[in-house]
């Protein structure tokens, strides 16, 4: 049968059934989201770890949102970045509390990269300027081995040193080397990672070396010179250097040759305030300790009996010695003064010479400490219920160390534990007079009986005790760094506590007073629609309310710019929180909770 030859009454339902496929297909691209921007008059930043870097080489790239109101961005808020040199990676980076950070990689053209960033019609005021190759150099150091020749002449090794305005060294910058007489090994050259180029001098007379970077931090040339006579004096040849780590022994051979008269002394400076003498004539080889590491400028000297002096000068890098602890753990889960505690930490140490690792240093916090060997393994039996900072210091056989903490909590041999899984607040950062929501989720075992009290701190110098596990709030002042505390109480005395960092912002402009925020039905089905309502007014000075944030409980949030919404759970859950936030157009806000079960 065709619509045409059915029954008028059926055709006209049949006809509405198709209008509306029609419009649900039109509607639904329209439910896609939207890119989450910033507000409007929102104020971006940008910093870096460092505003100098080589070619080819990478620096961090830290951008922050913050809305009119003084507070973060919602998280997932897109931020685009562009770049005049180099590149970004990622271009496109989505916030998380208000900040975002992607890599600035500079490439292999010299010169200053200006960053800027934006997001929803906002951009940062000044762009972030990072030196990139020549353009970041601040100073260029030239060294020679030897810093003279014997009359028939020979090589020299140059080393330029190259650095920024903070004298942080740079890899990855393209020195030039220049001399009046002689032939140069190498005239164009690349620093390594130390910052250091080399090439060889070659000549029979006395030369006029340099050293340059074109397009220095000030646009100009830097560049550093130095002579090198051919002469009847002693010869000094700083020969192989091993680069070793803090605190073992570094080895550096070092030649000196009479020219016309007798060397009558010789010594050798390490760079870091020690020195020694040396043999006056043929290779002397000689052993120093560092107690730290870096780049150490090593200078042989020899005077003969005429008076001539000739030196040698010559860049050692010491590298430390790194530690890393990838694990500190301790079992059982669930302490008590009667049961025995087993602390295990893996750690490793890292560097061109890895040291091994000697011993591990405890310390339980209950004044008891042991050192172990061999093992990163230990047990302890506490004596008193409460909480403790565990630490353990991992030393190898060149002193190289790291240190990692734990904070644990010993209950009673009867009370049981408890867990604390979330400590949250609404708005995450409130502001002066409106009301922040603290919420903790925390369960007990069956032997700590059931949660009695819940001891709450609010870090302004107000503290109150409930019955319930969440609270409201009023702040009277600002506060930067406020530090909030709960402490769950069981019946049987067992306890646990957490603790959250929040900033308190200045006074809203106006205030939301929210009456109302239902469900419907009061125990959604998933599956099914659930219709989610709020009821919220502003006072004039806050003035009309421009938004409302939800966020379902089950790891979905939407905006809205209506006083109700409507969500579909995908699965059952027993104890779902659902919040939302109502913000006006001058920033005030104030948030609600609700707690269902979704069947």
């Amino acid at each position: 049968m065709t619509l045409q030859t059915m029954p008028r009454r059926r055709r006209s339902a049949a006809a509405g059934y198709l209008l509306l496929l029609g419009l649900l297909a039109l509607l639904g691209p329209s439910c896609d989201k939207m890119p989450l921007m910033a507000p409007s008059s929102s104020t971006l930043t940008l910093y870096a770890a460092r505003v100098s870097v080589g070619l080819n080489g990478a620096v961090d790239v830290t951008a922050t949102v913050i809305e009119s109101a003084g507070t973060p961005v919602q998280n997932g808020t897109v931020v685009v970045f562009t770049t005049t040199l180099g590149s970004i990676d990622p271009v496109e980076a989505r916030t998380n509390s208000g900040s975002v950070t992607v890599k600035f990689n500079s490439g292999v053209q010299s010169g200053t990269a200006e960053i800027r960033a934006s997001s929803g019609g906002n951009t940062v005021k000044d762009a972030l300027k990072i030196s990139v190759g020549a353009a970041a150099v601040g100073k260029v150091e030239l060294l020679a081995n030897p810093t003279a020749l014997s009359t028939s002449g020979g090589s020299v090794e140059l080393t330029a040193l190259v650095s920024d305005l903070s004298g942080n060294r740079l890899g990855g910058v393209p020195v030039s080397f220049t001399t009046d007489n002689g032939i140069l090994g190498q005239t164009s050259v690349m620093t390594d990672v130390n910052g250091e180029a080399r090439t060889t001098l070659t000549t029979t007379a006395k030369a006029i070396v340099g050293a340059s970077v074109v397009g220095g931090t000030s646009g100009t040339v830097k560049s550093d010179n130095l002579t090198i006579p051919v002469r009847v004096g002693p010869t000094v040849l700083i020969g192989t250097m091993t680069s070793g780590v803090p605190g073992s022994a570094t080895t550096i051979s070092v030649t000196v040759t009479a020219g016309g008269a007798a060397v009558k002394t010789a010594s050798i400076n390490f760079g870091d305030g020690g020195s020694q003498a040396i043999g006056t004539a043929g290779s002397t080889t000689v052993s120093h300790v560092y107690s730290r590491g870096g780049t150490f400028i090593v200078t042989a000297t020899a005077v003969d009996s005429a008076g001539e002096t000739a030196t040698a000068t010559s860049s050692l890098s010491i590298q430390d010695v790194i530690v890393t602890i990838s694990a500190f753990t301790v079992s059982p889960s669930t302490l008590t003064t009667a049961v025995v505690a087993d602390f295990t930490v893996t750690a490793a140490s890292s560097s061109p010479t890895a040291a091994p690792i000697e011993r591990y240093e405890w310390n339980f916090g209950d004044g008891q400490t042991v050192t172990t060997y061999g093992s990163g393994f230990t047990s302890h039996k506490y004596g008193e219920a409460k909480a403790y900072t565990v630490s353990v210091r991992v030393v190898t056989t060149t002193g190289a160390s790291a240190t990692a903490t734990k904070e644990i909590v010993v209950g009673g041999q009867d009370a049981g534990s408890v867990t604390i899984s979330q400590f949250t607040v609404l708005p995450a950062s409130p502001t002066v007079g409106t009301s922040a929501l603290f919420t903790v989720v925390a369960t007990a075992t069956a032997a700590a009986g059931t949660i009695a009290r819940y001891e709450w701190n609010f870090g302004d110098g107000t503290s109150i005790t409930t019955t319930t596990a969440f609270t409201p709030h009023v702040y009277s002042a600002a506060i930067p760094a406020c530090i909030v505390s709960v402490r769950v109480v069981t019946t049987t005395g067992a306890a646990n506590s957490a603790a959250i960092s929040i900033v308190v912002g200045g006074q809203d402009a106006g205030s939301v007073t929210i009456t109302s925020f239902r469900v419907d039905p009061a125990s959604p089905t998933h599956g099914a629609s659930a219709s989610f309502t709020v009821v919220a007014t502003a006072t004039a000075a806050a003035g009309t309310i421009a938004r409302y944030e939800w966020n379902f409980g089950d790891g979905t949030s939407i905006t809205t710019t209506t006083a109700f919404t409507s969500h579909v759970y995908s699965a059952a859950i027993p104890a779902c929180t659902v919040s939302v936030r109502v913000v006006t157009t001058t920033g005030a806000a104030n948030s609600a909770v609700l707690q269902i079960v979704v069947l």
